[in-house]
């Protein structure tokens, strides 16, 4: 865990250094002692095991030069170890990709693509018309640590990117882009990755 924090000020005696400790409740020292970090205003801990859906805090120490010292305690950061699901299916991944049910799925001005095929299930909604791309798709929930953001591109191939570049539309579970018209028989790919507040998302 790496933790930052702007100097601590003391006028007449001046900071002679600092001590961060780990913990699990705002104040205490429960996870780790106090470490020493001298003057350094980030320091990473290693060797912690920390636990999923558990919340820590770091706890940091200035101390001045005739030794008193003055503490803040950080914003919560939740260990979140799992990907976003699907609302009303379990045990879907976090992205889906657009996987053409058969030959027909090309872009061709004018005409819809075939709805996406995931897994038996329908998750996706993709549709090309002229220059315009657009899709919509079910929506994502994380109990942990909630549904940060929506990204979604286009590509030739599965999940890549080279038609329309990786954007964020946000929690909206849609999104539309205008791109250069392609050639008609090009087959397309639609790719939505749902990330969570911990950031996490497929690699």
């Amino acid at each position: 865990m790496t933790i930052s924090w702007p100097p601590f000020i003391d006028p007449e005696s001046g900071i002679s250094q600092y001590q961060v400790c780990i913990t699990t409740v705002p104040g205490n020292c429960t996870v780790t002692d106090f470490i020493d970090v001298s003057l350094n205003t980030s320091f990473t801990v290693y060797g912690l095991h920390l636990v999923h859906g558990e919340s820590y805090y770091a706890v940091i120490k200035g101390i001045n030069g005739i030794g008193m010292s003055s503490e803040a305690t950080t914003n919560r950061v939740l260990i979140d170890l799992t990907s976003p699901t699907l609302k009303d299916t379990d045990n879907v991944p976090i992205n889906t990709t657009q996987a053409p049910p058969s030959s027909n799925n090309s872009v061709s001005h004018g005409i819809e693509l075939p709805t996406d095929v995931i897994q038996g299930s329908s998750h996706i909604r993709f549709r090309c018309s002229e220059e315009l791309l657009s899709a919509n798709w079910d929506e994502f929930k994380d109990q942990e640590s909630q549904l940060e953001r929506y990204e979604w591109c286009v590509g030739t191939s599965k999940a890549q990117c080279d038609v329309m570049s990786l954007r964020s539309v946000g929690v909206k579970p849609k999104g539309a882009a205008i791109v250069k018209r392609l050639p008609s028989g090009t087959v397309l790919f639609a790719t939505v990755y749902a990330v969570n507040g911990a950031g996490v998302r497929p690699v």
